[in-house]
């Protein structure tokens, strides 16, 4: 599976991914095994409630192509996200984490759980059974 960064949102610190091949699941600390396409089935019923043939045109039942990395500000850590295209240039994502951790405050001390985009998409990669060829295209 290779990635390639189609957008960027900097306000909100939110970079998009396409994925060369499809993620059907993930995993974080509060949800355990996370089905993905479920996850964007939500997303897309959200987005699209007054035209199921528009939903059902742009969905991609058999796994996930786009993923949204977050980075938060409040606990300096990224989450990996489900995402989908709306149209060139617009991609939307749903907070089902399928990579990360939530951070825990010990005496008063914030861990860092920060790493370079490229770990996130890796071990996505490794969850879904896939080999993970690196990004292309970093460049927006």
């Amino acid at each position: 599976m290779k990635a390639k960064l189609v957008a960027a949102n900097w306000e909100s610190l939110t970079l998009f991914y396409e994925l060369s091949e499809p993620v059907f699941k993930g995993t974080s600390d509060l949800l355990n095994e996370v089905d993905i396409p479920k996850s964007l089935s939500i997303l897309y019923d959200a987005l699209l409630p007054n035209d199921k043939n528009d939903a059902e045109k742009h969905r991609k039942r058999d796994g996930c192509y786009y993923v949204a990395i977050v980075i938060d500000r409040m606990w300096v850590r990224k989450h990996v996200f489900p995402a989908i295209k709306i149209r060139d240039g617009e991609y939307r994502f749903i907070c089902d984490e399928i990579v990360g951790r939530h951070a825990k405050i010990n005496n008063g001390e914030v861990p860092l759980f920060i790493c370079p985009d490229e770990a996130y998409l890796q071990y996505l990669a490794t969850l879904n059974d896939l080999y993970f060829g690196g990004i292309e295209g970093e460049e927006i």
